[in-house]
């Protein structure tokens, strides 16, 4: 999509959130966050948002896979926290030509050996493409993910 600005349209929206707030004063957080997702998707371009969706998809099937290399402590550890899930856990991946993770961020997930595991789990993706050549990177990611309580 040629001519897209990320400044251009944070200053649109800040345009109109002004203008709406002027008329409003009661609306509330989640509306105006609501909104300002809303906004953001709709700047964003399709093919971004595209890839985006697949990425998510490849990261959950990959954490998933039970024969998966080092899963098993992970596995473990949800299973013993009372959700049996993981996350929500913001992950940022810098993808390169080949759709391999040249590198990768996580805020972690308040364990210091299962934010390891993560690490080497999730830099092991290799993904279907690389991201669009236009896409800025890193791709950032919100990661939520359960495991089946274990077997007794």
């Amino acid at each position: 999509m040629s001519g897209f600005s990320w400044n251009e349209a944070f200053h649109s929206l800040g345009q109109q959130l002004r203008a709406m707030r002027r008329r409003s004063s009661q609306v509330g957080a989640a509306a105006w966050l609501g909104l300002l997702a809303a906004h953001a998707a709709a700047q964003t371009p399709l093919h971004w948002q595209n890839y985006a969706s697949q990425a998510s998809q490849t990261v959950h099937a990959h954490i998933q896979q039970m024969d998966l290399p080092g899963a098993e402590p992970l596995r473990a550890w949800a299973q013993s926290r009372p959700d049996h899930a993981v996350g929500p856990l913001r992950a940022s991946f810098w993808i390169d030509g080949k759709g391999r993770v040249s590198r990768l961020e996580l805020d972690g997930v308040g364990d210091p050996d299962m934010d390891r595991q993560l690490q080497v789990l999730l830099g092991q993706l290799v993904f279907a493409h690389a991201p669009p050549l236009d896409m800025p990177q890193p791709l950032r990611l919100q990661l939520y993910w359960q495991y089946p309580e274990a077997p007794q």
